[in-house]
Order: C-alpha cells, then structure tokens, then sequence
C-alpha cells in the first residue's frame, strides 16, 4: 500500500514540477559557479602573462643599462667587510655599488631564475645616500635582496599565488626598515615555491630556481631565491622566513649561512605567512649571508637597543647580548649525527663528527645527546599544520594554476583525484616515513591534545639539556646534500632536522662545513624504504655539493649560536690556508 502510495506521488505532476525545480536550481547554481571558475581562471590566467611580459622587459632595459664589466665584477667580488669600508670612507658611491649588484643579479638569476623583480626606487635610494653629507649607517649602500614574502611599498607579496598580482602592498616589512635605516639598499625581491609550505623551489608566476652549484639539484625552499642570489655571489646577505626550515634548508644546499630565530626575536610585521591560521607554530623572519661572521654582524644591527620592538610592539624587546656573543667561556654542547625518522646517509655523519672534532679543539666539551622519539616529533608537526586538512591552501589556489610542489593540496579534492591518491597510498610508498598530518586533528579536542603534546615535547629537550647542563645542540641539517629537483618535494620529510626546531621553538643556524664524495652510499643500508632508497639514488649527483652543519640553541639565545657558526667558519678557513 505504501509502495503504491509513492508510485502514484512519483506519477503526480506536482511532485514531477517540484523535483524539476530543484534540479534545475542546482544545475543553475552550478552553471553559476562554472561559469565564475572560468572568468577567474582566465583572469588569473591575463596576469600571468601581464607579469611575464613585464618582468622580461625590467630585466632587458635593466642588462642594456648595467652591462657587466671588469670595474662592476671588481665591486661584486670584495668581500662584505672591505665593501662596507669603502661605502663607509666613501671610497665608493652607493649608486656605482649598486649598479654592480644588479648587474650582477641579473648574471645570476638569467641563469639560476632566482629573481623575480627589482624594486623600481633601488636607484634612487642610491642616489640620495650618495648625497647624505654622512654616511646614513654601519650598511650604508650595501645593496640586499628581499624574499617575497616580505612586503615592499608598492611592490606585490605573491607568494606563488597570481590572485596577489597587482596588489602592492601599502607599507615595508618592520625588517626591511631597519636595515634601511641602518643604509642597505632593497633592490630585488627573490623567488619561492607557490605557497611557501615546501623546500622544493616552484610556482606559475616566476618559475622554477636552480641551484647555482648544481642546476640539476633543488636550490632547496622555500628562501630559494635568496639562498641561490646569496650563494651565487649576487648579494651579500638578504631576507628569507622560516616554518619548517625554509631558511636552513637552501642554506645547506647553497653553502652559505643563516639562523632561524626564537619567535618574537624578529618582527613579523610585515610578512605573508604561508598558513596564517596554523595553531602551534608560525613562520618566522630571519638572514641568509655568505659568510657566518656577516651573518652576526646583520642580526647585531638588527637587534641593537631593541630597535624593531620600537616599531612592532609584538616583537621581544631583547636587545643584542654582545657579551654572549664576543664571550670566550668554553660551553658545552651536545651533538647526534643521525635521527631514526631519516637516517642520515653519505658524508654527513662524518661532517658532524668532524664539527664536534674541531668545536673540542676550540676549547669547548662535546657529548651525545638524544633527542625525544623523531617519530612522535614528526607526527605532532605535521598534525599541527595539516590540522585544516589543508584548506588553506586549497583556497588560495582554486582556480589558480597550480605548481607540481603544490599539487598535494589539491589531491582528493574530485572522485578521480581521491582514488589516484588512495592507489597510490597502497601501492606506491610502502613507509613509515610518510609526511603528512592526522586527520583526526582536524577535532578541537584532539587538536588541543596535540598542542599539548608539542609543549611536553620542549619540555622534554629542555630537560634532556638540563640533565647534561648543555648550552647548544650541534646536529645535521639534512639527511644529505641538495637532492634532484624531480625528488626534492617527494622528501620533504627529510626536514626532521630543522623543523623539530620549528616545533619547540629553539633558534637554530646553519653554516657550511663538509663536502659530498659520494664514497659512502652504495654501501649504505635504506631499509628497503621508499624514501631512504629515493634518497640513495638521488645522492648521487651530489658529489661536490656543500653539507651544513646545524647549531641549536635555548629559546632567546641567538647570540650564542652566532657565536657558534662563527668560530666553525674561522677553524674551516684556517684548514684550508
């Protein structure tokens, strides 16, 4: 009866009206929606081509006005502290020096891609320094690159994405001010990986970034554009930022130094943060240098008299500590080669060893030290920043074209996209090692538990230091050099060992120490594992390439793991005389 009574509802014209209505409402809304996916595709599509046209005309008047020449490659070559000498006794203008430097920018990013615009008053902030009656400050003229994601007046933060083209930006990072009015002169912004949550180099906008030591390697990420300028001799220091170790990471594959500080010790005023809404951690600002020793001399003007807080309130009023810096006290240091999560592999191990070899010479005392469990340290990371699901991200680039590095946040966003990334779940990467957050943290109570266990995870650092009275914590970089640019985002979790310290919020700094031979890796043991074997494999082409060495600290002690960085810099260079 019942059934009958359904069938002659379904036969009623006024049921047949209704369920034609609704369908026709949906397939309208969905029409609707079509129709505004593809005006903004197609508009993003029109800016992109916009940029590129642009930005290949600022670089052709830019190489017919700047030719590079004997006198221009004699400035580019000097060392920072004889450059900033000669800007200083006004042996040289801040105009010819900057000339130099976008000549030389312009060498390097035609062959590397780490540029994506010069900043159009770069000229004319030369050109008035060198009518100041004084010199304006200690980096008077010395030209610096800025990453993208720091904001410039006038200037885009793109981040990768083209819906933040044509979009300048209203003020200038709290950073980029201060080194400003200490004299630098901003006149590049740097390329990254769309979305910046990556170590891999790539977005539609401004391309890829090769490593300038090896184009076939990733330039690591995501301050690839500075790590590769820098490495490459373009300029001398500039800006990067750090969540999970995008500012180590293409300092180790560059061979060039940086340090990613405590939160709050550097203002993020003024830069785009790659997952804004992420509870647990942040990104933060910070350096990348040639050399250690100018590394410290910028993060000393940068923290004189606590200047940034004057500017950011949100920014620690700690003023530079000179004392903990120059101090000659022998510290002690603890030190691990290797974590489980991803086993170091080549020469790595033995260039740590070599750096707790040169640190005991110095005069310091090295002993093992064992981090918490770098299973449950990964597991808590990634939980925290995928606690969205990825959302974020998704929203940014809906509709955008969309980078290889960033393709993982639009899997199993259709039917064909869901089952392509199950299959190759179950077929593909049989590991252990797999980098990507618990959905379940995507429940309040389950993230706040996750939250809680970050917080007993410092804890537990702190009193493993305690327990050895440590001062710092010498460890890897990376489980090896630079990798293949096909292979570098497939690795990601070979970032265990910076972004642990992303975690509990230590400052961490990497210099160069060693060097890939390649001698080591057929004999080396990956398991079976997907990664570790990838890993291997790609290894190879690394021979040559410089390997890094990370100093950690105790949160605020910035000053003594530039201390640090500074004396392994000065041991290796006498080595080498």
């Amino acid at each position: 009866m019942v059934t009958e009574t359904v069938l002659n509802w379904r036969d009623n014209n006024a049921f047949q009206l209704i369920l034609g209505g609704i369908l026709g409402l949906a397939g309208f809304y969905y029409l609707i929606g079509s129709v505004h996916d593809f005006r903004e595709r197609r508009q993003l599509s029109q800016l992109r081509a916009k940029k590129h046209r642009e930005r290949k005309e600022q670089f052709q008047k830019l190489e017919t006005r700047f030719p590079f020449n004997s006198n221009r490659a004699a400035i580019v070559n000097l060392s920072f502290d004889d450059l900033v000498e000669r800007l200083q006794r006004r042996n040289l203008t801040s105009t010819e020096v900057l000339e130099a430097f976008i000549s030389k920018a312009l060498s390097v990013t035609n062959e590397f891609n780490c540029i994506t615009e010069f900043i159009p008053n770069a000229i004319k902030c030369a050109d008035e320094l060198d009518k100041l009656p004084k010199v304006k400050g200690p980096l008077h003229g010395v030209p610096i690159c800025v990453k993208d994601d720091h904001h410039i007046e006038g200037m885009d933060s793109t981040v990768g994405y083209a819906k933040n083209l044509y979009k300048p930006k209203n003020e200038t990072s709290v950073i980029v001010q201060v080194l400003q009015n200490a004299g630098a002169v901003p006149f590049c912004k740097t390329n990254l990986p769309q979305t910046v949550f990556t170590i891999s180099s790539d977005n539609p906008i401004f391309g890829t970034t090769l490593n300038h030591l090896n184009t076939k390697l990733s330039p690591g990420g995501s301050s690839s554009g500075t790590g590769c300028l820098v490495g490459a001799g373009g300029a001398h220091f500039g800006t990067g930022s750090d969540i999970a170790g995008s500012l180590r990471i293409p300092s180790h594959f560059s061979g060039i130094s940086t340090l990613r500080p405590t939160i709050g010790r550097m203002s993020g005023r003024g830069i785009t943060q790659c997952l804004e809404e992420c509870a647990g951690y942040i990104g933060v600002s910070g350096i990348m240098a040639s050399k250690a020793k100018t590394l410290a001399n910028i993060y000393e003007i940068l923290l004189t008299d606590a200047i940034q807080n004057k500017m950011d309130p949100l920014t620690l009023p700690i003023p530079w500590n000179s004392k903990l810096f120059h101090s000659t006290e022998p510290l002690r240091i603890g030190y691990f080669t290797s974590l489980p999560y991803f086993p170091t592999m080549g020469d790595t191990p033995e260039t740590i060893l070599k750096a707790k070899d040169a640190l005991e010479s110095i005069g310091h005392t090295v002993v093992p030290f064992e981090l918490p469990n770098s299973f449950d340290i990964i597991e808590v990371y990634t939980a925290l920043a995928d606690a969205d699901g990825g959302n974020q991200n998704y929203k940014k680039l809906r509709n955008d074209a969309v980078s290889f590095v960033a393709q993982k946040y639009m899997e199993g966003r259709s039917i064909l996209g869901f089952l392509s990334q199950k299959l190759s779940s179950i077929f593909v990467r049989r590991s252990v090692r797999n980098f990507k957050g618990n959905v379940a943290a995507q429940r309040s109570e389950v993230l706040w538990e996750y939250l809680n266990r970050q917080r007993a995870i410092k804890h537990d650092v702190l009193d493993r230091m305690k327990k050895l009275n440590l001062d710092l914590i010498l460890a890897p970089a990376f489980p090896y050099p630079a990798s293949t640019i096909e292979d570098t985002e497939t690795l990601i979790n070979g970032c265990v060992y910076t972004c642990t310290w992303n975690l509990v919020d230590f400052p961490a700094g990497i210099t160069p120490f060693g060097t890939e031979t390649c001698t080591k890796i057929d004999s080396y043991d990956d398991q079976g594992d997907f990664y570790l074997k990838l890993a291997k494999k790609g290894i190879k082409l690394a021979n040559g390439m410089p390997i890094g060495v990370q100093v950690v600290g105790k949160p605020h002690h910035e000053e003594q793991v530039l201390r640090i960085l500074a004396e392994l810099e000065v041991y290796k260079s006498n080595l080498s005389r």
